[in-house]
């Protein structure tokens, strides 16, 4: 670190004494401060929508002068003089966002706090420190990040789709699967839209028949990365009204969740040990140590399709299973029984009515020939 000389000091005390309370100060940083102390940037990524620090120190003594710039464009964040917060030259983006500590301060600290964190923020931003002791300045390198929260991945006519909202900067996304195919990138299509807020939205279709154990789309920015996976739906036939359904559990699981036909059953949480489930399937579920879902007492109305979603901070693995009731075979052979019970018997007696009928047309038919032999026999009168 270059420490200024006792010459400079002069200088600049000399100059300072004809400010009026510290309102130039920013002036004559600017042009003198190049000469003095410089370190290396420090880089802080911060998330929209909280609260970030920008650090910056300097040696203890009085006489303390804060100002923290955005070199971008100039703009004013905060300033501290004469022992207290000068905010009149702040510039309105950072009206009732930034802070220091003040307590702290006597202490050499001149860290910022910004809260509610924009997308605007991002930049280069210059703490200038001043005290008896000397000068100093330290450059801090921002960057915004609106982090990737949910990955969704459904089946869809001829494929699957992708989706993701929220984001900053623009993110990248991929397809894989298992068994892995090849020229991924050939059978799917990527669409990004800008909010007017700034923030990022994907989605992307791929272009794959519904044949492999999984499907999966991740989606990554410089702040974090998520993927999602879609396990090959399965199908179920319940031969009784209990049945535990699986689930695929990514390590370690932060959340779970249950749904029928896009409506909630469950939620679970496991760190916080919180679980919830929907009035309506109350009587229908029970829930032990294990992940999957053992339905209870249901019927033909709650055939359909049942989601499983497990989740942590980077993975999402989504199970579907197609439920379906099983016919009792036993009312089937019982109904044949009763039908061949009655239908044998009556085909019986139709058969047998049909040959005495039968036997006595030909008894008849035989009795009509005798008497025509007779007829013709018999010898003419002269």
């Amino acid at each position: 670190m270059f420490t200024p000389s006792r010459l400079l000091i002069k200088l600049v005390r000399g100059f300072k004494s004809r400010m009026s309370g510290g309102k130039l100060t920013l002036l004559w940083i600017v042009f003198i401060i190049p000469l003095i102390s410089s370190e290396e940037d420090v880089e802080v990524s911060c998330v929209i929508a909280t609260s970030c620090i920008l650090p910056c120190s300097f040696k203890a003594s009085s006489e303390i002068i804060i100002h923290w710039l955005r070199l971008v464009d100039g703009v004013h964040a905060h300033s501290y003089y004469n022992n207290i917060n000068q905010l009149a030259h702040q510039n309105p983006q950072f009206e009732n966002r930034t802070s220091l500590f003040d307590s702290q301060i006597s202490q050499g600290n001149a860290s910022l706090l910004l809260t509610n964190v924009m997308i605007q923020d991002s930049g280069r931003y210059k703490c200038y420190t001043s005290t008896t002791l000397g000068y100093k300045e330290s450059m801090v390198n921002v960057q915004v990040n609106a982090l990737i929260s949910r990955v969704g991945v459904s089946l869809t006519d001829g494929g699957f789709t992708c989706s993701s909202e929220g984001i900053y900067p623009q993110p990248e996304l991929t397809w894989s699967t298992r068994p892995p195919s090849k020229h991924l990138h050939n059978l799917s299509s990527a669409d990004f839209h800008i909010s007017p807020g700034g923030l990022y939205s994907v989605s992307s279709f791929l272009r794959l028949p519904h044949t492999h154990s999984s499907v999966s789309c991740s989606v990554k920015t410089r702040g974090n990365r998520k993927k999602t996976t879609l396990m090959q739906r399965s199908s179920v036939q319940l031969s009784s009204s209990t049945a535990p359904l699986s689930c695929s559990i990514p390590t370690p699981l932060t959340s779970l969740s249950w749904s029928f036909n896009h409506r909630n059953i469950l939620k679970w949480s496991p760190a916080q040990y919180l679980l919830s489930i929907s009035e309506e399937w109350k009587p229908h579920v029970m829930v032990g140590e294990s992940e999957n879902l053992t339905l209870k007492d249901i019927s033909s109305q709650h055939e359909g399709t049942y989601v499983c979603e497990a989740s942590n901070a980077e993975e999402t693995l989504i199970t579907e299973t197609q439920v379906e009731m099983e016919k009792r075979s036993g009312n089937l052979v019982m109904i044949i029984c009763v039908v061949l019970g009655v239908l044998v018997p009556a085909l019986l007696a139709l058969a047998a009515v049909i040959f005495c009928l039968r036997k006595r047309r030909q008894k008849q038919e035989k009795a009509q020939k005798v008497e025509d032999g007779k007829n013709t026999l018999e010898p003419l009168n002269p």
